[in-house]
Order: structure tokens, then sequence, then C-alpha cells
């Protein structure tokens, strides 16, 4: 392992876990930090594994597990501390306006018929955000030498965005103009805490990029040519990928439980295809 910083490439790493996709936003569905219950699929090695907080009902073992999701030594305190600063912003009003959606009518619909919601974060912190936590799942990808959605020239662009904003005070960052590049657009459904879901990207690169993080669908757009037949490849509805959603204008999309579902069981139904080849 490096002793340089991942992200800022410059700094000593700092000695401290690591949450790659923040422990604040998959608490929604997988639990609290140290009583998760977090399943890890490993279709490469052909291994499926489940994860107990120390603090849930049912370890009965004293085993130690290093969590999912989690790295040791790889940020410098800077780095640490520029994402914690933003994870701060964010992820408490983000989940508690996922959390609040239930199954209460949504007041707002895209041209055409998508529901949404709209986040009451300055977009800047929000993409700034969402980025960072996309970039380090990429990393995780990377660390664990499974594929990478990237390629190297878009990985090393994308981490020296999150670099370049992250490291801006939130204060300045508000000033900035709003960042429109890259296009991005997330979606959660009714009552995220019980549906299943991922924090990993998608098994198979489309355009947009999808990445599973919690209770968020996350949608990244590498062109603005969407791929042939995405709907049919991912099971999401095209509807959602109007600009009318996009981040720079602070909205989430919100799907029904069945189509997110769906979109989640075809992921699975991928996974177990590498699990049995």
């Amino acid at each position: 392992m490096s002793v340089i910083c991942l992200l800022c490439k410059e700094r000593e790493v700092y000695y401290i876990k690591s949450h790659l996709t923040p422990a604040g936003i998959t608490e929604n569905i997988y639990g609290k930090r140290n009583e998760e219950l977090i399943y890890t699929i490993d279709a490469q090695n052909k291994n499926v594994d489940k994860y107990f907080g120390r603090d849930y009902p049912q370890n009965e073992t004293i085993e130690i597990k290093d969590a999912p999701n989690a790295r040791k030594g790889i940020f410098c305190k800077k780095c640490e501390t520029d994402f914690g600063t933003y994870e701060d912003a964010v992820q408490n009003k983000l989940n508690g306006l996922i959390n609040g959606i239930g199954n209460s009518t949504i007041g707002y619909k895209t041209k055409l018929e998508v529901k949404y919601s709209c986040i009451d974060i300055h977009p800047n912190i929000l993409i700034t955000f969402l980025l960072s936590v996309l970039w380090r799942q990429c990393t995780e990808q990377v660390l664990d030498n499974k594929d990478n959605p990237l390629n190297l020239e878009q990985f090393e662009k994308l981490r020296n965005l999150v670099l370049e904003n992250i490291s801006i005070s939130l204060k300045d960052i508000v000033q900035k103009e709003v960042i429109e590049k890259p296009k991005i657009t997330i979606f959660s459904t009714y009552k995220s805490r019980i549906e299943p879901s991922y924090a990993n990207p998608h098994p198979k690169n489309t355009n947009p990029l999808i990445f599973f993080i919690g209770p968020i669908v996350l949608l990244y757009w590498l062109n603005d040519k969407i791929t042939d037949e995405f709907a049919k490849i991912t099971l999401i509805n095209q509807n959602i990928l109007v600009d009318e959603l996009t981040l720079d204008k602070s909205k989430i999309g919100i799907i029904n439980q069945g189509d997110w579902r769906k979109i989640h069981n075809v992921v699975a139904k991928i996974l177990v295809k590498h699990f049995l080849e």
C-alpha cells in the first residue's frame, strides 16, 4: 500500500479507517455504524460473506472482520478532513429527505411524469460530495483488483476534479458558478430503509454509468450519447435521464418500489451469472 495519499498524491497517509462509501449514507439501509448488516458478493472469487457490526444483536462471533467499503491508511489527514466537511454538510439532510418520502404524495413531476423532490443543499456542495463518493467507489474497485468503470484518463480526471473542489471551503464553493459538467442525476425510492441495495458500480458499463450508493442510485454521464438499449440493460426508465433532474438543479428523482427492485434484481442476476461461470 502506498504511503502517499491516494487523492492529493502529495502528503503522507493518515492511519485511520476510511469509509469509501460513507457510513453516514449507507446506514440508511445497512444500519448505523457498528450495527450494520452488510452482505458482500465477490463473483470473481466465488464468495458471499455477511458482515455484522460489533453491536449488531445477532453478532455471536468473536472473529474480527474488516468492515466492507473501508480501508485504513489511504488518505492524508487534510483530505480526510475535507471529505468529512462535505459529508457533514450533506449526509443528514439527504438521508432525512429520503427517509421522509414514505408513501406521501410527491408534489413535483417532470414533463415526462417522473416524480421528484427538491434538495435543500447548494448544488456545488451536493455535487462535490457525490463526486467524492463516486471516485472513492472506483478507488475501491482498483484496490480490490476489480473492474473500474472509468478508464485511466477518466479516473485521473475525476480525481483532479474531486481534489480541486473538495479542498474549497463550503462558504467559498457556493460562490462559484454551478457545476454542470459532468452531468449527474440521482434517484431513490419510497421506504428506502427496507429496500435492498448495493454500494458499488453497476457490473456493466453504460453511458451514463450507474453507481449504487445505498439509498441512492447515481447516474454519471461520460458524454451526451446514451448507450443503445440502456433501458433494456439496466431496467432504468429513460424518462429519468432528463436535464430537469440533473444535480445542478438540486433535485432527486423518486421511483416506485417495484421499479427499484427490478433495477437491483437485474444487477443480482448479472452477479449470479458471473458467480456460476
